[in-house]
């Protein structure tokens, strides 16, 4: 009896010890919230759900880098300029440093002042021959033409100082003469012009010659007549008959 007392105990005490399971509590159901109705009974519109803006935009080079590869360009262009003035500024040596360097600088001052000189006179006589214009427009185009055109270059390499300019003239006259023939109007319109100019200079030979021819015949030959050295001053009129007929008995 005292064991089965005993034993109920026991299994009383573990019972108790053993953990009771949790009681869930149900949780109220959810409240819909609807939309407020108005006085009228019309219901409030819904808000719409605005969409975040699109993130997907299109590369490109930021700005950053085309103002970098801009001043790296500009700062090796004042580097050059800078370069090219203390070249142009550097005086020569000094004869007890470098003789021969210093003779050398001398020599190619005195060059380069000869050259600029001939070209000057070679300039002018040929603005004398041909017209400001004309020899502008050869200048301009023989410095193109012999960079582009191996014929040209050859023609012109050779050319003395003094004769360059006039040089140049002559190769643009061929030039645009060859490119005249290569275009049938304007070939056709130059032998207009030609045709009527050598017809105005014929005309004003003809004139010239007409005027010459009228010039040599004399105005008027009554005085050259059977009075002989009378002039109309002197002639009184024909004789009268009576007085021949008496003068002859």
């Amino acid at each position: 009896m005292d064991n089965l007392a005993e034993e109920l105990l026991n299994q009383s005490a573990d019972a108790a010890a053993e953990p009771q399971p949790e009681v869930e509590t149900p949780e109220p159901d959810a409240v819909e919230t609807k939309p407020e109705e108005t006085e009228t009974g019309a219901k409030a519109e819904e808000p719409q759900a605005v969409e975040p803006p699109s993130t997907d935009e299109p590369e490109s080079v930021p700005m950053s880098a085309h103002i970098g590869l801009r001043k790296d360009f500009e700062g090796k262009i004042k580097a050059l300029q800078e370069q090219l003035e203390s070249k142009q500024k550097e005086a020569p040596p000094s004869v007890f440093e470098d003789e021969e360097g210093a003779f050398k600088a001398v020599e190619a001052k005195l060059s380069e002042q000869f050259t600029n000189q001939m070209l000057n006179e070679g300039e002018a006589e040929a603005i004398r021959q041909h017209g400001q214009d004309a020899v502008n427009e050869a200048t301009e185009w023989i410095t193109k033409a012999v960079a582009t055109s191996p014929y040209i270059a050859q023609q012109f390499t050779n050319v003395p100082l003094l004769q360059q300019h006039r040089k140049a003239v002559e190769l643009h006259k061929q030039e645009q003469a060859r490119a005249e023939m290569d275009d049938p109007d304007t070939l056709k319109a130059k032998l207009k012009d030609e045709a009527r100019a050598e017809l105005l200079k014929e005309m004003e030979a003809e004139k010239a010659e007409k005027d010459k021819l009228k010039q040599s015949i004399p105005k008027s030959l009554t005085g050259d007549s059977s009075k002989g050295g009378l002039t109309g001053s002197d002639w009184s009129g024909p004789v009268d008959l009576e007085s021949i007929i008496g003068s002859g008995g």
